[in-house]
């Protein structure tokens, strides 16, 4: 399922007029370290929900997960363009076309810094970081919304009604190791009685297990994902955090699928703590339930284990897979596009290193 057929990020971060066009159901971004591809995640999904904030948040916090010290203005403001020639950063630009759409829409954002009074700590002045947002669905219809930044906290006024926006499910390479990302998308699962796809992608690799789900801490305080297990006894569940890092990256990616239907779903290193034998099975189930759940499908990879087993998982719509290799040249970033049957030539007949 594709709902985005092109993508031209004009602005934001390291990259200027990158293209990535003729978008399929399943890209894969490939190139060198540094060359971008995170980046082009982060860019897709504040496209994808310029105005939601929790967005901004999950796009903020990718790179800084486990950090100390993590500041979420911060982490905000190098979204933006910086340059040693001007003290203002360039706003951000985004534009694309929307499957069957013949009008792009653009998204531009820009920040400005504000001295503010920390409304709990009297006298305390603070700097606030506020962004600028709007979105052009043609040049005479923009929706505007003010997001604020300030230390780890964060504000956002929009129009009422709120505006239609994509849903998006962004996954750094190591959201398998958080628990409380994984108790806010198991609860939202239990909530829509929607574990079947999860449990099929856990069988994948236990088919012991049986069923997953939240128990409290002895304080009441806190709740942690666990599996039933039939070999270690169904009435006394396990903590997930015993199990191996394969499993639980394939759980918190099935985890995700739920809130990405009908939008997009973004994976950083698609094959993180995944044993090589196992991915063709593994994407080949993501594949499917993608297609099923008309999820567009964007992931990086630095492997070309990985990149072999996309293909040998997608044989009956081998045009559906999309490889954008990003490349730093004198002119800046460059994107060039492999679509599934030059790239079965690549591999299959010539070897050629695609990454």
């Amino acid at each position: 399922m594709r709902h985005l057929d092109s993508l031209t990020i004009g602005a934001f971060r390291g990259l200027r007029d990158v293209k990535l066009e003729g978008l399929g159901s399943v890209n894969v971004l490939v190139g060198d370290n540094n060359s971008g591809k995170t980046s082009v995640l982060e860019a897709l999904a504040l496209f994808a929900r310029p105005f939601d904030d929790k967005t901004w948040l999950a796009s903020a916090s990718l790179r800084e997960i486990g950090g100390p010290g993590f500041l979420l203005s911060d982490a905000v403001n190098w979204f933006f363009p910086h340059s040693a020639e001007r003290d203002e950063h360039s706003p951000v630009r985004l534009s694309g076309f929307a499957s069957g759409k013949k009008e792009a829409s653009r998204v531009e954002a820009s920040i400005r810094l504000v001295n503010a009074t920390d409304p709990d700590v009297a006298g305390l002045v603070m700097p606030r970081r506020y962004v600028d947002v709007s979105r052009f669905l043609d040049e005479n219809n923009a929706e505007n919304a003010t997001l604020g930044f300030w230390g780890s906290n964060w504000s956002v006024d929009r129009g009422d009604p709120e505006p239609k926006m994509l849903p998006l499910r962004l996954l750094s390479s190591v959201a398998h190791r958080l628990t409380v990302f994984q108790t806010v998308e198991i609860s939202s699962v239990l909530q829509k009685n929607d574990k079947k796809p999860v449990l099929d992608a856990l069988q994948l690799f236990d088919q012991d297990i049986i069923d997953f789900l939240l128990l409290t801490d002895g304080d009441g305080k806190n709740s942690r994902p666990y599996l039933r297990h039939r070999r270690l006894g169904p009435k006394s569940p396990a903590p997930l955090s015993i199990f191996g890092d394969g499993l639980r990256r394939a759980f918190s990616i099935a985890l995700s699928l739920h809130s990405a239907r009908h939008g997009l779903l973004l994976l950083d290193e698609i094959e993180t703590a995944i044993h090589p034998t196992a991915l063709t099975t593994f994407f080949g189930w993501l594949i499917k339930v993608s297609r099923q759940s008309k999820i567009q499908l964007f992931c990086t990879t630095h492997s070309l284990e990985a990149v072999d087993a996309l293909m040998a998982a997608e044989t009956d719509h081998p045009g559906d897979i999309v490889v954008h290799r990003l490349e730093h040249t004198d002119n800046g970033t460059v994107a060039t596009r492999i679509r599934g049957e030059l790239l079965r030539e690549m591999r299959y007949d010539f070897g050629m290193d695609v990454r």
